[in-house]
């Protein structure tokens, strides 16, 4: 019974996916491959189990739906807060004193 749960939850989860809009966060094929690595191994040296590829990427998947917003605006607000301060100095580095 368990398993069928799983499984279902598994299927819901990839018809949200197939169904939501364009997002920012698309991921090279490259670094999907290395965070599914990643995850595979957290999994087996963290938890002792062993994550398919399949339901790594579904893992993935469902954590860049859940936090990947969060996270990409906050990297987006800290960056423009890093060049406003570097437009600020630059302000002053380019205006002469005026007598």
């Amino acid at each position: 019974m368990k398993a069928r749960s799983a499984k279902f939850q598994i299927a819901e989860s990839i018809k949200r996916m197939s169904n939501r809009s364009s997002s920012p966060l698309e991921l090279s094929p490259d670094r999907r491959a290395e965070l599914i690595a990643r995850l595979r191994s957290a999994y087996a040296s963290e938890l002792d189990e062993t994550l398919s590829d399949f339901r790594a990427e579904t893992l993935l998947d469902m954590v860049l739906e859940a936090i990947g917003p969060s996270v990409y605006n906050q990297a987006v607000k800290d960056a423009q807060a890093f060049m406003q301060s570097r437009l600020d100095d630059l302000d002053g580095e380019i205006h002469l004193a005026e007598d």
